[in-house]
């Protein structure tokens, strides 16, 4: 950032066709007028960093135009301009301030600029009524001027955000793309990272994301450092976080303009009420006058169906569910026995909605995962059971290759798996490394389902994934080194998963062992 610092600083007075300046020198006198240069330039730095921070000072404490007056040097106050603690007073103070100091066009179009990030990035509901013609106004003086060129993708990212804030959505992603465009002509910094956020969180906020089109976006993100965390996220956990954004940061309506809500909360928002209400027989009807809109995803990031949207938001009700038991006050405990009659009545909805619109069993998410890999996951047998009755298709994969029988071996509940597999389902499909569902049942040291699958498929003990190993070298790998079991026990606590036990893990390789002779005669 501190080399990225200097360059802007220097580029921004450096005149068009200039030579570039030596940095090295020959010998000891080419090399004395570098370093004094240098030294100078060090210094002017420190003293420019200085008066900034002097300004900023006596602005917060004393009359902002006063000590703006004093001040004559455009970068020391346009750098004042992006300090976050000074008052919306002081900053507009700042602005009209850069526009008397500029004296090129590229100066006074960063000026705008300035200008477009307090309307369109501050608090919206500070927004004057006339905001929107002021924007207006302001694009269309910034596009006349000569140094729009030096600026197009700032300013094609500000008249996106203008658009956004008058409902047209649409128009908004195009420019939005031709900012990003802009962004790739003229490397400009942070903003690329910047705008392909903005890309993809208009892309997703009313439409299921699509990696193979949005791929582009989540790369530029992460190449921006738009992507904050010790481990890069998946493009689908990417996607979901900047589908809140857009709703909760990005969008932001002018006075006056109608507020939109994600077409996906309006879509299920009546089905909703009827759940917390338990009313039954109101939806069943509502299933019934709807049903023909239920056969397609939701208009949403992840691409749920509505019954999808109903598991997941029952299993993180439930999660949650001891937290806010903890947090309930005494005198309100007796409440519960309402929530966990809700529940049951939820949990009846989800099962009727399996049976009433049996095509959402075999809609996939944006992670391809589907309601009958989620049930599984849980051990709801109940469930499970009925899903695969009504159609629900055993094989599908998720976008990591697992199966619904990959996912109920690693809930550890026995009716779940015998479910699966006296249904049947496929027992060869392996997940994206390779496991088939006796490597999983291996490592998870789920006996049960190591003995089931051994009778059906004994051919599996063979089977090896992409590491090379059988299930019983994956086993003994768990056993003969105590870190991979500790590094696997704390990756799945991350889950909220348990891991399996030694001993466990010792019982398993021990049936794996007596099958493998049988196997191999």
């Amino acid at each position: 950032m501190e080399l990225a610092h200097l360059l802007t600083r220097y580029f921004s007075e450096v005149q068009a066709g200039a030579e570039l300046e030596d940095h090295l020198g020959l010998d000891a006198e080419s090399a004395r007028p570098i370093i004094m240069r240098n030294a100078e330039r060090t210094a002017a730095i420190a003293d420019e960093l200085h008066a900034e921070l002097h300004l900023v000072a006596r602005m917060k404490n004393s009359s902002s135009w006063r000590a703006l007056q004093s001040e004559h040097r455009y970068w020391v106050v346009s750098q004042a301009a992006n300090h976050s603690e000074l008052s919306t007073r002081a900053k507009t103070a700042t602005i009209q301030r850069l526009r008397e100091l500029a004296i090129t066009p590229e100066q006074t179009v960063q000026a705008i600029l300035f200008e477009l990030n307090a309307y369109l990035n501050g608090d919206h509901q500070q927004r004057p009524k006339d905001s929107g013609k002021r924007v207006q106004a302001l694009l269309e003086e910034a596009e006349a001027s000569d140094g729009y060129v030096l600026w197009k993708a700032g300013i094609l990212q500000y008249k996106a955000k203008h658009l956004l804030a008058c409902n047209d959505f649409e128009g908004a992603g195009k420019l939005f793309r031709e900012a990003l465009d802009a962004g790739l002509e003229r490397n400009c910094g942070p903003l690329r990272g910047e705008v392909a956020r903005d890309c993809l969180a208009v892309a997703v906020a009313n439409q299921r994301l699509v990696p193979e089109n949005h791929e582009k976006y989540y790369r530029e993100m992460l190449a921006g450092g738009m992507v904050e965390s010790s481990e890069i996220p998946s493009i689908e956990d990417t996607a979901r976080w900047a589908g809140d954004y857009f709703w909760n940061t990005l969008y932001k309506p002018y006075p006056g303009i109608e507020q939109l809500e994600p077409l996906a909360r309006e879509k299920v928002q009546e089905s909703i009420q009827l759940l917390m209400t338990g009313d039954q027989t109101g939806l069943l009807a509502w299933i019934q006058r709807n049903r023909s809109k239920l056969n397609a995803p939701l208009p949403s990031v992840t691409g749920d169906s509505l019954l999808m949207h109903w598991i997941k938001g029952h299993s993180n009700f439930l999660r949650r569910l001891p937290q806010l038991r903890h947090m309930t006050p005494n005198e309100l405990q007796g409440e519960w026995s309402r929530f966990e009659i809700m529940l049951k009545h939820w949990h009846q909805a989800i099962g009727m909605l399996a049976l009433k619109a049996p095509k959402q069993l075999n809609i996939a998410d944006f992670k391809k995962q589907t309601p009958l890999m989620l049930m599984a996951e849980v051990g709801d047998t109940e469930m499970v059971t009925l899903m695969l009755e009504a159609g629900a298709d055993p094989d599908m994969q998720d976008v990591q290759g697992m199966t619904a029988l990959h996912s109920a071996i690693k809930s550890g509940v026995n009716s779940c798996v015998d479910a699966l597999l006296d249904h049947p389902c496929a027992l060869d499909k392996t997940t994206f490394d390779g496991q088939s569902p006796l490597h999983t049942s291996a490592w998870t040291a789920n006996l049960y389902a190591t003995e089931r699958l051994l009778q059906l498929a004994p051919e599996l003990a063979w089977k090896r994934n992409l590491r090379g190993m059988t299930p019983l070298e994956q086993v003994e790998v768990l056993i003969e080194h105590p870190e991979a079991l500790s590094s696997l026990a704390h990756k799945l606590a991350q889950a909220g998963n348990r891991c399996a036990s030694r001993h466990d893990l010792l019982r398993t390789a021990q049936v794996l062992e007596q099958a493998i002779p049988m196997t191999s005669s």
